[in-house]
């Protein structure tokens, strides 16, 4: 019986692009400002990146606010680019499934070929989105080591 556990729907650089919008109009605005400052339209799309960041812990979203993270001031406020690594790290490693791949691969090849199917069997993965799944873990991976 796969597990059926929370995964971002978008990849990890669209959801700290938002986070930096969100910080970059006072730590804390609507999802119409957001939405303004990130030059989209206000659409399913832009909610899932949204739902996403949330998921990376890069920000909170309660009654239409979307506020930055204590965990995403740690990573634009860290001393050195080491730090800075291992915050981002945190961050990317914040959703189950993602934490459990990366523990369970860690040290070994990455079996890119088969990372839907993994994420489809053993953790109830739509079928339809464990290739984007999949792609945004790898992606992150290189971004955050």
């Amino acid at each position: 019986m796969p597990k059926n556990l929370n995964y971002p729907l978008a990849s990890f650089q669209k959801a700290f692009t938002l986070a930096d919008a969100v910080d970059a109009l006072g730590g804390s605005c609507s999802v119409e400002n957001c939405a303004l400052k990130m030059q989209r339209k206000i659409s399913g799309g832009f909610m899932v990146i949204i739902s996403s960041a949330q998921k990376f812990e890069l920000v909170t979203f309660d009654k239409g606010v979307i506020t930055i993270s204590e965990n995403y001031k740690l990573i634009k406020h860290s001393y050195t680019n080491t730090e800075r690594i291992t915050f981002l790290r945190k961050a990317f490693l914040a959703p189950q499934v993602f934490s459990i791949l990366f523990e369970r691969f860690k040290g070994k090849e990455l079996p890119v070929d088969m990372l839907d199917k993994i994420l489809i069997r053993e953790f109830g993965v739509e079928e339809i989105t464990a290739g984007r799944v999949s792609g945004y873990f790898t992606d992150g991976l290189k971004t955050c080591g």
